[in-house]
């Protein structure tokens, strides 16, 4: 999306993609030295009151002023640069249409509605008490986001959507899953990260002496020496950003992005975590193990194209096809709780031909699966076979007797020889 800017000092009007935009805005308008999670919050109220002006008639969309958002392209910082990534593509909406994200500095302790700032009632600008907010209103308008109250908030422990969703009332954050979050930032740390034991995804390039540091973290001096020998080549090799992962580190690294709260853990940890499944089932974000008779001692990620994990000290963070090392390798798969919990598989599949296939088809395959029904050996491929029909026939014959003792599950509407099924699908 492009947006047009009227840039004040100079009368100039500037058409720039959107996240581009938001690298001039982000920063102008909230220290870059805040919480991730408040700027996370601010970038995805500028991209909406951005992209809720745009294309509205006129020579421009928005000035490069606190007339709409301050816009200064050489204020732009790698925290922010950050913020604006990891939110790329999400917007607030109400009722299904994108709202006007006003935002001010301050609200002295309490969000002001539309109605008593500017005379006009907007169902989602409306006037409530904020603890977070300590400072005096001051010049500020004191509707929508408070910047002070969201740094607050995040200081507190509360994600971005959770201070979206207390500032704006009754809005949904639509764009990027938490389970696409997890994966983005699993992609963005292959090739940038040095095996060490203990990390947690610390920047080594702003360290005084990481060097110092890779040694007080390893155990023995051969692993040290080695970790070390792979960050003086990334060094050499100009990789930058440059972080320290051990194989659970980055899980949990990665993991914060979509669960602020997460809190670390090993490898057996997260297995413990994690509802066990098949290796058919895997899809991406499921985490995958080594475990031996001593239990669990390694753990990697899945994505769409292979598994990401913090590999070794002699190579990082890599990524691989499921059975790179041999189909051995990974013996324990998981899906984790919080994305377990997050889909219910809403799908609406029409069975037109044997073997047809697509998302809608994967879809329910992968809810037939979470439901445990054996639609074959290749799991969820998106290929509708005589094994998903044979396991559609046992679901609509069950529904009967399980809606009034079940666990509500998905809603589905099927349609497949000649008869249609439209209804809950319910667990035991």
């Amino acid at each position: 999306m492009d947006i047009r800017v009227l840039i004040d000092n100079t009368g100039e009007i500037i058409t720039i993609d959107i996240e581009e935009y938001l690298r001039g805005v982000v920063p102008s308008e909230m220290p870059a030295y805040f919480e991730e999670e408040a700027l996370k919050a601010q970038a995805i109220a500028a991209r909406t009151y951005a992209a809720y002006r745009a294309g509205r008639g006129g020579e421009y969309d928005v000035v490069s002023t606190t007339l709409n958002q301050v816009y200064d392209p050489e204020n732009a910082h790698a925290r922010t640069d950050a913020a604006i990534a990891a939110t790329e593509g999400a917007y607030i909406q109400y009722g299904g249409r994108l709202i006007d994200a006003v935002f001010s500095a301050t609200n002295g302790g309490r969000v002001r509605s539309a109605q008593e700032r500017w005379g006009n009632h907007v169902p989602y600008l409306t006037a409530k008490d904020d603890p977070f907010c300590t400072l005096p209103l001051g010049n500020s308008h004191g509707v929508g986001l408070c910047q002070r109250g969201a740094q607050q908030m995040a200081l507190s422990g509360y994600s971005a959507h959770d201070i979206l969703k207390f500032y704006y009332e009754g809005v949904e954050i639509t764009g990027k899953t938490p389970r696409e979050l997890f994966c983005e930032e699993l992609e963005r740390q292959v090739g940038h990260g040095v095996y060490v034991w203990g990390g947690n995804g610390e920047d080594l390039l702003d360290m005084e002496d990481p060097e110092r540091w890779i040694r007080h973290q390893e155990a023995d001096t051969g692993g040290a020496e080695r970790s070390i020998g792979f960050y003086r080549q990334c060094v050499v090799d100009g990789i930058t950003p440059l972080r320290a992962f051990d194989c659970s580190g980055l899980v949990y690294y990665a993991l914060k992005n979509a669960f602020p709260a997460q809190r670390d853990m090993t490898a057996e940890g997260f297995y413990g975590e994690c509802e066990h499944i098949k290796r058919g089932e895997l899809r991406a974000g499921d985490l995958v193990f080594r475990i031996d008779q001593r239990g669990v001692y390694h753990v990697g990620a899945c994505v769409s194209d292979g598994v990401i994990e913090a590999k070794g000290r002699a190579d990082g963070v890599v990524r691989a096809a499921l059975d790179a090392w041999g189909e051995s390798y990974w013996n324990g798969y998981g899906r984790l709780k919080q994305f377990s919990e997050e889909e219910t598989m809403p799908t609406v599949l029409k069975v037109t031909s044997p073997m047809m296939s697509g998302a809608a088809v994967s879809a329910f395959q992968q809810g037939l699966l979470a439901l445990g029904y054996d639609i074959g050996a290749t799991g969820a491929d998106g290929r509708w076979g005589n094994n998903s029909q044979a396991a559609l026939d046992a679901l609509i014959a069950r529904q009967t007797e399980s809606a009034n003792q079940g666990k509500p599950s998905a809603a589905v509407t099927v349609a497949a020889a000649g008869a249609s099924y439209s209804g809950t699908l319910y667990a035991d």
